[in-house]
């Protein structure tokens, strides 16, 4: 995988070792993964975020100085203070750093810049690139590479997504929402899939498709890209494509195949590979068939960079799982699911896994940001009017602002939804969301969706069920 073409620009780099860098935002999922790296990498890091959280923890706990609230004087005198697009350009630390002449840095930049000098893996889609990801970083250490990595989230048994080491490998999860996945230039390019999602970032679908093909070339001669079968906006990147390309998914014509008619309803402990003339099989421990494919992506991916299909039988069937994905908090007297689904396509298929295997399932869901909620409001309704037990929380806007005409909507819809439901839909405050889960009968299922605030509740239930449940034994 190594090009020998290219100067260990590793070498080249040490100079640059040893700067004092400042994120504002650090308890990002993002940014927190980064500013750790970097820390390993021997830089002076320092960062501020408006509230504690694991992550500023974490990150406290190995070593960064980390500021809860943002001050100006927080920004003493950083080589460069680095920001994420959730922070506003009038936030008072970067018009201090603008105001010392300080240099400013998206962190994609930043992240682009350091993964540069390493051959890359680095994944896109709409949908599925952290488990990606964290499969490849997974079985590449299962195969005795040990690449570095950052990604979105974190494997189960590690308490922090992103890792250092002196592999020429980077395995590294990008984001398309602010369209910052274009300052890569990967060895590898992996999409996923392509979906209506961030159209407020690109105007139109067919501005992200763009932007997706464009990520897809830009990789260099001795590279190539990974794109779905299933996906019909990949199929047409592919025909458009002058480099080399592999493709994955159920679709008869996918360089590697599953049969999807061979694949359990239920857990998936393995399943069979078709690659051209040849099969084999994939140990693991999964729910769904949307894993399966990710799975699949970073089958073809470690195919094609030249491992044989032997060393991979194995090579996931340990894998633990990332948190947010399918992340079981507890199972008695119920069992409690967070998942990070937060687009009707990963609710849909994460509803079906989980009804497929688990008994009288009750699907919390809170949606997240206006934009979404807005553009995908009709396709939320058909799916959630046909779920038998629905509890609906308030949105979680992240950081944008309401529209003014976002209450009158939300009434509409509800209304609509309430008038339209096959089964038993309820709308609570937070406040409630303990009381919900209370009633959750004994030997059923809570499912937690969204990628706002509801992960947290649910793991506070889930310590105070587990409290109650001590307290309880103990009398």
């Amino acid at each position: 995988m190594t090009n020998h073409l290219i100067p260990d620009q590793k070498t080249s780099n040490a100079l640059k070792k040893n700067l004092k860098l400042h994120f504002v935002g650090i308890g990002g999922c993002g940014m927190g993964p980064l500013a750790y790296l970097l820390a390993k990498e021997g830089h002076r890091v320092t960062g501020s975020d408006a509230s504690s959280s694991d992550m500023t923890i974490q990150l406290t706990n190995s070593g960064i100085c980390v500021h809860i609230g943002h001050d100006a004087t927080h920004v003493e005198s950083p080589d460069l203070v680095i920001y994420s697009s959730a922070i506003p350009s009038s936030n008072c630390e970067l018009t201090a750093a603008r105001e010392k002449a300080i240099p400013t840095y998206p962190r994609s930049r930043l992240l682009a810049d350091l993964v540069r000098r390493y051959d890359s893996i680095v994944v896109s889609g709409s949908h599925g690139k952290t488990s990606t990801t964290a499969l490849l970083y997974w079985a590449l250490r299962h195969l005795g590479q040990n690449p570095s990595t950052v990604f979105g989230s974190h494997l189960m048994n590690e308490p922090m997504s992103a890792h250092l080491s002196d592999s020429p490998l980077f395995v590294v999860e990008s984001d398309e929402s602010d369209r910052s996945f274009l300052s890569f230039h990967p060895t590898v390019a992996i999409v996923t899939n392509i979906d209506r999602e961030h159209l407020s970032a690109y105007g139109t679908f067919e501005n992200l498709a763009l932007a997706f093909e464009r990520f897809a070339k830009q990789v260099p001669f001795y590279g190539f890209t990974v794109l779905s079968a299933d996906c019909p906006h990949s199929r047409k990147i592919f025909k458009r494509m002058s480099h080399k390309v592999t493709t994955f998914g159920f679709h008869p014509d996918a360089s590697f195949r599953v049969d999807p008619r061979t694949l359990s309803n239920n857990l998936i402990s393995s399943f069979e590979v078709i690659e051209g003339q040849s099969t084999y099989r994939i140990h693991c421990q999964i729910l769904g068939q949307f894993q399966v494919k990710n799975m699949l992506a970073a089958v073809a991916t470690l195919r094609t960079m030249g491992f044989t299909a032997e060393s991979l039988e194995f090579a996931f069937e340990d894998f633990p799982g990332v948190e947010r994905r399918l992340q079981v908090l507890h199972r008695h007297p119920y069992t409690l699911i967070s998942d990070y689904a937060h687009h009707p396509t990963e609710l849909e298929a994460v509803f079906s896994a989980v009804s497929a295997f688990a008994p009288d399932v009750t699907l919390i869901f809170q949606p997240h940001r206006y934009s979404r909620f807005m553009s995908h409001a009709h396709t939320f309704l058909d799916l959630l009017k046909r779920i038998p037990k629905a509890v609906i929380l308030p949105l979680y806007g992240a950081a944008e602002q309401p529209p003014p005409d976002f209450d009158a909507f939300w009434k509409e819809w509800s209304t609509t939804l309430n008038q339209q439901a096959s089964g038993h839909v309820s709308f609570i405050n937070e406040s409630e969301f303990n009381d919900i889960l209370r009633s959750v009968p004994s030997g059923g299922t809570a499912l937690c969706c969204g990628a706002g605030s509801i992960h947290r509740m649910a793991l506070a239930s889930s310590t105070e069920c587990a409290t109650t449940l001590v307290a309880s034994h103990a009398i």
